[in-house]
């Protein structure tokens, strides 16, 4: 019975038809947004006249990544099929710029694609919605949440630097962020993104000074996530509406 589930709502995320009909029901100002941030990415891609293997995976990710991103503001399940091509590429991105820890993030970030889907179908369904519900956390989760990444942080510097690995202390940061931010979206917690904006303030800082040794594709990846922090506290604002996800009044169609 769950697995039938979970493969209805895999092919959910994946569907052209539920992915036009999630798209049209984007408000003006959504869409807006949506065309902003992706003229971005190509800009940064022609900007950056880095037309290699990698410069083209880095335009790849950009564009999975602002699509995931809008999906996600909105709690519409099919953010998850532009989740698997954004952590793809953005790992082999990785890779090639030797971000150890932000190689690892965007292997756990694969892998929760599949365990995001199975959470936002469970919740959409039973809340027999469009959209997953917006949760709070108690005040117990946040200590443990805040403690957990604190701890995974310091195991994660010793790491990074024991494998001499660029930028360690601000890389290292990025997974325990990314794990709690991932974990807490999975779940429909509203608090994923305090850790999003987190991620987003030092992965810009990290893709500047990459950009500053010309490393692969590092200036479309600073400018995809400028666009990431600019879409974190548009994010933020509707997930703490009182409003649902799925729901938008008429005068946002307008």
């Amino acid at each position: 019975m769950l697995g039938n589930e979970f493969i209805e709502d895999f092919k959910a995320s994946f569907s052209p038809k539920q992915q036009l009909k999630d798209f049209k029901s984007l408000t003006k100002g959504q869409s807006w947004l949506l065309v902003i941030m992706l003229l971005a990415q190509f800009w940064a891609f022609i900007a950056g006249k880095d037309f290699s293997g990698t410069g083209w995976l880095g335009i790849v990710t950009g564009v999975a990544t602002v699509i995931n991103l809008v999906l996600i503001d909105r709690g519409f399940i099919t953010n998850y099929a532009w989740g698997f091509v954004s952590a793809g590429a953005w790992f082999a991105v990785s890779l090639h710029n030797w971000l150890l820890s932000d190689i690892a993030t965007q292997g756990f970030f694969f892998f929760m694609q599949f365990v995001g889907i199975y959470m936002w179908g469970a919740q959409i369904r039973k809340a027999q919605s469009n959209a997953v519900e917006a949760k709070k956390l108690t005040a117990k989760q946040a200590a443990l949440v805040t403690l957990g990444s604190l701890l995974l942080y310091l195991v994660l510097v010793y790491v990074t630097t024991h494998f001499h690995g660029n930028q360690a202390l601000l890389d290292a940061s990025l997974l325990p962020l990314n794990i709690i931010g991932q974990m807490l979206m999975s779940y429909g917690y509203r608090t994923q993104w305090i850790a999003w904006i987190a991620v987003d303030v030092i992965a810009i800082i990290i893709w500047y000074n990459q950009t500053k040794t010309l490393s692969p594709a590092s200036l479309s990846m600073l400018v995809l996530n400028i666009t990431m922090l600019v879409n974190a506290l548009y994010g933020a604002y509707l997930w703490n509406r009182k409003e649902g996800l799925g729901n938008v009044t008429n005068s946002e169609h307008n």
